[in-house]
């Protein structure tokens, strides 16, 4: 057994990336249904207000996990409780492999002799690493779980579409299939697609070439969603037979163009060497994935203290069941043990962490309606406070302790073992 620890202490890192990934598809699967029911809780108090701001009748509110659970399967039926799961099932391989990856990679910075502070240190590495892959995909899995209790703010029809309609976001859209992004022709192209603003300069220039009516048509369509959006910052690319225009949507820059459709058209005398598009302006680029980490700063203040409270806790819970059983290191225990180590330091953990939680789901998933674009976590935090009172802050924490819990106990339990099985195949 000795033997065997130090094998598993002098592992390489890509042991900890492979067994961080089984363990934690593993564990996604199993608890897939409390962090629905958790999501739901969570924000049923913000979906009443946007009801009753635009004057819907108000779904009646989940009274606990069980009701939620119970209301799912009833009025929506057993896939409900997995909405969102692909995106999960996607981003869980590579957010879990760089999270455990991180926790190696930190145990081998941190230097011998810290204690708690070198745990906390190793948790800090593990959260940092797995945050830049698991937002997005946290992000795509809250709102298609909380979206049939969203009057219609985005109807996602899987993981790609949503994918897809948050790139269009990051450009100044509104979530895809939402009512309120498809109020012209060229709004629904724009975000269903995840196409960029300046997508459609390009496809106006491409259109006009052509000299047809339906063109034209297409080009007014597009001018008609620059019009519409000019309250966003989206830039906007549009060619006309003098040069190419670039300026932020509703300016100067795209005044007077309603007859440059018609001079550049091929039926219409043909173009001039003007007509050549301007390449892509490469902020843009950049811009089209903000809407895949709204709350990204929100969900690191969730998960850094939660992962420096749980790594801590969960190293000191190994070694005391270690000393409490005659073992000579935290790497010989039992499985079970090992799962009941992780099970408590999670839940403690997370009982610290929930305010946080409640604030980061309620961020993510409002900042795709076309009034929540430019929600900040401490003004949804003061809008719950003013709106509900301190106790929403601790809504859906029974049913996010179902799902940490005992998400941590199989995903740790199968990760140390599987660490152990690929040290002893190493030799």
């Amino acid at each position: 057994p000795e033997e065997r620890g130090l094998r598993q202490s002098q592992a390489p890192v890509w042991h900890g990336l492979v067994a961080g990934a089984v363990s934690g598809l593993a564990s996604r699967v199993v608890t897939y249904p409390a962090d629905t029911v958790k999501a739901r809780l969570q924000v049923q108090g913000a979906a009443a207000q946007r009801a009753t701001q635009q004057g819907r009748v108000v779904a009646r509110a989940y009274t606990g996990a069980l009701d939620a659970a119970r209301a799912l399967l009833l009025n929506e039926g057993p896939p409900s409780l997995y909405r969102g799961c692909g995106a999960v099932l996607v981003g869980v391989l590579p957010a879990n492999a760089a999270y455990f990856g991180g926790y190696e990679l930190g145990k081998s910075l941190v230097p011998r002799g810290w204690g708690v502070g070198g745990d906390m240190a190793t948790g800090a590495v593990a959260q940092l690493l797995a945050g830049l892959v698991y937002t997005p995909v946290d992000i795509i899995k809250e709102r298609m779980q909380v979206q049939a209790i969203m009057g219609g703010a985005y109807k996602y029809r899987g993981p790609l579409h949503a994918l897809r309609s948050m790139l269009a976001e990051g450009n100044g859209g509104v979530g895809g299939g939402s009512k309120y992004a498809g109020r012209s022709s060229g709004g629904t192209s724009s975000s269903s697609s995840g196409g960029s603003a300046s997508h459609i300069g390009s496809s106006s220039a491409g259109v006009a070439s052509s000299g047809s009516s339906a063109g034209n048509q297409a080009i007014s369509s597009s001018r008609t969603t620059a019009t519409s959006s000019s309250g966003s910052n989206s830039i906007i690319i549009i060619s006309s037979s003098s040069s190419s225009r670039v300026g932020p949507i509703g300016s100067s820059a795209e005044a007077g163009h309603s007859s440059a459709p018609d001079r550049s058209a091929g039926g219409g005398g043909g173009g001039s060497s003007g007509e050549a598009r301007r390449p892509r302006v490469p902020a843009l680029q950049w811009r089209r994935f903000s809407g895949l980490f709204r709350g990204y700063w929100a969900t690191n203040c969730v998960w850094l203290p939660w992962n420096v409270l749980y790594i801590a806790g969960y190293e000191r819970a190994r070694e005391a069941a270690a000393r409490a059983q005659g073992l000579q290191r935290p790497d010989q225990l039992q499985p079970g043990a090992v799962a009941a180590s992780s099970a408590g330091a999670a839940a403690a953990a997370a009982v610290v962490t929930h305010p946080a939680d409640v604030v980061k789901t309620r961020l993510q998933v409002l900042t795709g309606t076309a009034e929540g674009r430019h929600l900040t976590a401490a003004l949804v935090a003061r809008r719950m406070l003013a709106a509900e009172g301190a106790r929403s802050f601790w809504n859906g924490l029974s049913a996010r302790l179902l799902n940490i819990a005992p998400g941590c106990a199989l995903s740790w339990a199968l990760y140390e073992q599987i660490k152990t099985q690929l040290a002893v195949a190493a030799g």
